[in-house]
């Protein structure tokens, strides 16, 4: 089966990004072929939040999933399988990353998902450390940067029943925003869903619409008091 995927996602909303990364994977498990192509000759600009989703699924698919004509930032960021730092010395993890230090984006990596883990801590600062001197970050809207991280990890490691996270980040210098993408392969948010009393979300879609609104609304209330700018202007 080959699949001519044509993306062209120009904004950083949450949906907007997703829909088609399930939308393709929709495709590629309703196939009944063992083997899927996809051939990325008609796409252009691809957003984070599109990468890993579809990285993460390629991880756990049953089928074997090749790639044509990848465009050079999915060549860029390691994709699909993204940057494992459990599987280098710390000091070639940091080449790696440093390589990174005057682009606008990071590469995928993955980070164990368990609470107490000096690893994780450690891939974690040198995420945190080349996003805040790819953008320029000041040192007070970094602190709310972090919290932020912090917080998004932590819940992976309390709530998902998953071995690995994964971080990947891009800044728009056009739009003056900071796409940051973090993400498990564990029981899913509709899985997370499903668990809370008197639970309403019945699909992927509405677990990924209610966890956006959740998202922007703890953002808007940081901001608020002034914790942090999550879209900060350029220098």
């Amino acid at each position: 089966m080959s699949i001519k995927e044509s993306i062209n996602i120009q904004d950083s909303s949450l949906l907007n990004a997703i829909a088609p990364a399930l939308k393709l994977m929709s495709y590629i498990e309703a196939s009944i072929e063992p083997v899927v192509h996809v051939d990325f000759a008609q796409s252009k600009a691809i957003s984070p939040i599109y990468a890993l989703a579809l990285s993460i699924f390629c991880g756990r698919c049953n089928k074997s999933i090749t790639f044509q004509n990848l465009p050079s930032y999915l060549e860029s960021i390691f994709f699909p399988f993204g940057v494992d730092p459990e599987g280098l010395r710390k000091g070639e993890f940091g080449a790696k990353l440093e390589g990174f230090s005057k682009k606008t984006y990071m590469p995928i990596v993955s980070f164990p998902a368990n609470s107490n883990n000096d690893d994780k801590e450690y891939i974690l600062s040198m995420v945190e450390d080349l996003i805040i001197r790819q953008t320029g970050m000041d040192r007070n809207i970094s602190y709310g940067f972090k919290y932020l991280t912090s917080e998004a990890i932590d819940n992976i490691s309390e709530h998902s029943e998953s071995k690995k996270g994964y971080i990947i980040a891009q800044t728009n210098s056009r739009l003056k925003y900071l796409d940051i993408c973090i993400a498990d392969a564990g029981i899913t948010l509709l899985g997370s869903y499903k668990k809370l009393p008197n639970n309403e979300i019945l699909s992927d879609i509405e677990a990924i619409q209610a966890a956006s609104r959740g998202i922007q609304a703890r953002i808007f209330l940081m901001l608020k008091i002034g914790a942090m700018a999550f879209r900060h202007p350029e220098k």
